[in-house]
């Protein structure tokens, strides 16, 4: 698969962008505490912005802090649930408290997992949705009167490529995804009144630490987590070329971000030829080729 790395210096320029747009220089990340949560805060960090690292565990929070301030960024650590609303409303009182406002909101947070309609319990597609939906609408809401009384703002919301590609034995986790996708658009057209806005990356797989803070859900299809895994392993991509791209896209004003490898050819035929798409996702599934080749058994 071919992978886009951002150039250093582009990305350097972008964030030397957003710096210049937003002089105050604030940002809160959510699952800041591993892969591109973490790539992102410490990238923001060594330009010297001011950073509000969160995260569910106190302990992950406290050693991503201290990565960002070694890169020469001022922290706000936060531990933050984010199935918990009254979690946001806390943390925007703490930013506004603390930095009398916000610039920029990247809603980050999410798990991998899935399986098929038949085999996946009601409680797993619960927990999904409401990690990977509800966690980014519970963000956009609690943030955006912030944001606002600002002078405006950005936010970001971290989705996925199968927000648009439904790749078969992930439909809670797809579904969960095309429901970030939708908000973030609707927001963009919502928000820009307000000047805030409005970013949606749709990065595909790239080198993580998959298990971090709870990313794999407990019941997560064990041939869907192989086919993962493999990817994994075979892709150059890493949370730095995924983060780069997001950041390049945000001084853009861009609201699709497609960083890495094919996601941007599967994103026009997916918007041009939508049942060419359909087609032959299903193809490539029954004859199990392309990603699920890992899917036998």
């Amino acid at each position: 698969m071919p992978v886009i790395h951002a150039p250093m210096g582009a990305v350097s320029r972008a964030v030397a962008r957003l710096s210049s747009r937003y002089p105050a220089r604030r940002i809160l990340i959510t699952g800041a505490t591993s892969g591109s949560g973490e790539a992102l805060a410490v990238l923001f960090g060594r330009h010297g912005w001011r950073v509000a690292v969160t995260g569910r565990n106190r302990e992950r929070v406290a050693l991503s802090a201290k990565k960002v301030r070694a890169a020469g960024g001022q922290v706000l650590e936060i531990e933050l649930e984010v199935t918990r609303y009254e979690d946001f409303e806390r943390a925007a009182r703490e930013v506004a408290q603390a930095w009398g406002g916000l610039d920029i909101l990247v809603n980050n947070a999410g798990v991998v997992g899935g399986s098929s309609i038949e085999d996946e319990s009601i409680e797993l597609w619960h927990r999904i949705i409401e990690i990977n939906t509800f966690g980014v609408v519970h963000g956009c809401k609690a943030f955006t009167p912030i944001l606002r009384e600002s002078g405006g703002g950005h936010i970001v919301n971290v989705a996925s490529v199968a927000a648009f590609v439904s790749a078969p034995e992930m439909a809670s986790y797809n579904v969960s995804k095309a429901g970030v996708l939708s908000l973030s658009e609707t927001l963009d057209a919502e928000l820009a009144p307000h000047h805030i806005d409005v970013t949606v990356a749709c990065p595909g797989v790239f080198q993580s630490e998959l298990g971090a803070e709870g990313r794999v859900v407990a019941s997560a299809n064990a041939r869907m987590m192989k086919s993962l895994r493999r990817e994994q392993e075979t892709t150059n991509q890493t949370a730095e070329d995924v983060v780069g791209q997001i950041v390049i896209d945000m001084a853009r004003k861009r609201l699709y971000s497609l960083p890495g490898g094919d996601l941007r050819a599967q994103w026009i035929v997916k918007r041009v030829s939508p049942e060419i798409s359909r087609r032959l996702i299903a193809f490539l599934y029954m004859r199990r080729l392309w990603k699920f080749a890992e899917m036998e058994g």
